[in-house]
């Protein structure tokens, strides 16, 4: 018996593995890890979701997010996730993102995410992102490979002792603890200013997911949350919400009209040397100048929050 939580939450980003030309039964784990030490689990999540988590991530997904604990699927292992960065590797294989930091009880709940995986399907070959494209991912993973095969095999071997004796088996060994890294992790929002840039990252995702959070707008989807956040300030030109609920919907949905809302919003603030964080037109389109312009208004705030 697994000793982690289980939850689904379904990914707008996923193929049929036909079409990378393979058939809808997976014969390998892709192990990876999600980036930055420092970041939630929910916030991983969140991104890989896509669309359906509220975001404007559209080329990237996994299967699984795995931390101590905790394992949430997001789609189900016959169709193909945007993983690997390689067609092959999406097509033949199950994505699983791992916590950076490697803890034991990470290491713990991957070791038995796998031994439940091969149950299903049978016997898998493990894969490193690296295996795929030139990538650092999975970081602390990277060196142990054969330790999860080996962990694995014993978390079988641990299971068959189980259900044949009537005492319980003994605790398999404990995964050896990580390597210190090399080199201290890079500090994530608001510990550290995002680069200002048009892309759409996972930093300036998890850094609005973060900031509304400390507002108490913490609905699982980001874009209701923006939507009652942009509610509570009144437009000057009209003297209406920017974001006003007798108007639109309370959807979620960062389409037009939202997007109007945050341009506005973002026109009207300055910053410390009066500039507005926002000097484009409010088309509703969420382009890179808006994106900028979110990224300034974000490192703005910093100085205004305190430590959770």
């Amino acid at each position: 018996m697994s000793n982690y939580k289980y939850e689904y939450k379904q990914t707008s980003n996923s193929s049929s593995r036909a079409f990378y030309g393979f058939d809808s039964k997976p014969d390998g784990i892709t192990i990876h890890h999600w980036g930055s030490d420092g970041q939630k689990h929910k916030n991983v999540v969140g991104w890989l979701r896509g669309a359906a988590g509220g975001t404007d991530n559209d080329g990237s997904s996994a299967h699984l997010v795995v931390s101590a604990g905790l394992c949430t699927r997001l789609e189900k292992d016959s169709r193909a996730t945007w993983h690997a960065g390689n067609g092959e590797g999406n097509g033949r294989t199950i994505g699983i993102e791992c916590r950076p930091e490697m803890s034991d009880g990470d290491w713990r709940t991957l070791v038995e995410v796998c031994a439940d995986l091969e149950e299903e399907h049978g016997s898998l070959k493990y894969f490193l992102h690296q295996d795929w494209k030139a990538t650092a991912c999975p970081g602390r993973y990277a060196d142990k490979l054969d330790d999860l095969v080996k962990d694995v095999n014993a978390e079988h071997a641990r299971r068959k002792a189980a259900a044949s004796k009537p005492k319980p088996a003994p605790k398999p060994k404990p995964a050896p603890k990580p390597k210190p890294a090399p080199s201290a992790a890079p500090k994530v929002w608001p510990a550290a200013p995002i680069k200002v840039t048009g892309d759409k990252t996972k930093e300036w995702h998890n850094a609005w997911v973060d900031l509304l959070e400390r507002l108490e707008h913490d609905d699982e989807d980001l874009g209701k949350n923006f939507q009652k956040w942009l509610n509570g300030f009144k437009d000057p030109r009209t003297g209406l919400p920017y974001y006003d609920f007798n108007k639109y919907l309370h959807d979620g949905v960062m389409g037009p009209a939202s997007v109007r809302a945050l341009q506005r919003f973002l026109f009207d603030r300055r910053d410390g040397d009066g500039k507005r964080f926002y000097n484009g037109v409010a088309d509703g389109d969420r382009g890179a100048l808006t994106v900028k312009a979110e990224k300034k208004y974000l490192n703005h705030q910093i100085q205004f929050l305190g430590k959770k």
